[in-house]
């Protein structure tokens, strides 16, 4: 058996195995290295991550934008159209317009057409005011007269208080009307308060309002009747002091023996025969009693008279009157006008027992 044949092909076998490995062998370091492409959904280098999610494509500008905030009034992915007007807001809820009168919320605000204040200014939401149903009809806040579409209505129109014409279309003219109540023209002058109410520069009876006040009356003073209702009647009224002559039935005196009014604080009414037997102001008050001695008017005390005669002696002191006027005299006495004994003439009288 030839074996030379066969061991020389088993070395030339081996001889090649080597030869043959080394032949397939070969340098890539002068190979450019593959790059990610970074929108084809690859991942073209082979290192497990593909398109923006390699970090070969962290500064593309593929990878790089930025999502628009639609209600931040910013250009937030530098398109140069900001927040509604970025078409990546069009389906953002702000950016929905309202549609005024198709009955869907279109805005998902959960307000509906003109209940919408995207609408409030729409022709189509115009309600117009009613101006007297205190309604505020147009959600304006403002009610019937208060919202200026109504200021020329006849019912917000001002009621002039002194025109006789119902301006305000409310059925009540002029003073009648509760709008007028602070008019000069419609304030009531309180006619015994001393207050001027209504502005005039007139004051009580001195305001023309107030002539027929029945205490703006003039007292008639000798008629025996209280004509201005302030409870003094004729010679007891302050209207009758100082009028006519001293010396006449018209004449009163200067002052109430019984109230001391008409008189200074410092001086005291008494009625005097010096002044006709009529009242007179004394400076000065006497403290004598009835049936004291006295000398003269004011030696008696308020309210009496001294029934002086040429013979002091004889004078005392009495309790005046005033006859059909206030004739209130002590138990047994009566009043009696002066006249009674030849007197006067005048009004007052004493209260004397006959």
């Amino acid at each position: 058996m030839n074996l030379l044949p066969r061991k020389l092909a088993s070395s030339i076998f081996f001889l090649f195995i080597p030869l043959f490995a080394t032949s397939c062998t070969y340098d890539t370091s002068g190979l450019p290295e593959a790059s990610e492409i970074c929108d084809n959904q690859i991942d073209d280098d082979n290192d497990g991550y593909i398109d923006c999610n390699d970090n070969d494509c962290a500064n593309n500008t593929l990878c790089n934008q930025n999502t628009e905030n639609c209600t931040n009034s910013l250009d937030d992915d530098d398109d140069d159209l900001i927040d509604c007007n970025d078409p990546d807001c069009s389906d953002h809820e702000a950016c929905l317009a309202e549609i005024c009168d198709n009955g869907i919320d279109d805005d998902n605000d959960t307000y509906l057409d003109c209940e919408d204040q995207d609408c409030f200014d729409s022709d189509h939401c115009q309600i117009p005011e009613i101006c007297d149903n205190q309604t505020d009809d147009d959600n304006d806040g403002l009610t019937d007269c208060e919202d200026p579409e109504c200021e020329n209505t006849v019912n917000c129109l001002p009621e002039i208080c002194d025109n006789g014409t119902d301006d305000d279309n409310d059925e009540l003219t002029d003073c009648e009307d509760p709008d007028c109540a602070n008019h000069q023209a419609c304030l009531v002058e309180i006619c015994d308060n001393g207050n001027d109410e209504d502005h005039d520069g007139l004051i009580d009876c001195n305001d023309l309002d107030c002539k027929e006040a029945i205490n703006c009356l003039p007292e008639i003073c000798d008629n025996q009747t209280d004509d201005n209702a302030n409870s003094k009647i004729d010679c007891l009224d302050p209207q009758c002091f100082n009028t006519g002559q001293e010396n006449s039935y018209e004449y009163c005196g200067r002052c109430n023996p019984y109230t001391n009014e008409g008189c200074s604080a410092n001086s005291t009414c008494y009625v005097s025969k010096d002044h006709y037997f009529r009242t007179f102001c004394f400076s000065s008050a006497g403290t004598a009693q009835h049936h004291e001695f006295c000398s003269e008017p004011n030696d008696c005390a308020p309210g009496l008279f001294c029934t002086y005669t040429y013979n002091p002696g004889n004078s005392t002191c009495v309790p005046i009157c005033y006859p059909d006027v206030d004739e209130s005299c002590p138990n047994e006495y009566s009043c009696f006008n002066f006249s009674y004994w030849g007197n006067g003439p005048t009004d007052w009288g004493v209260c004397w027992s006959i």
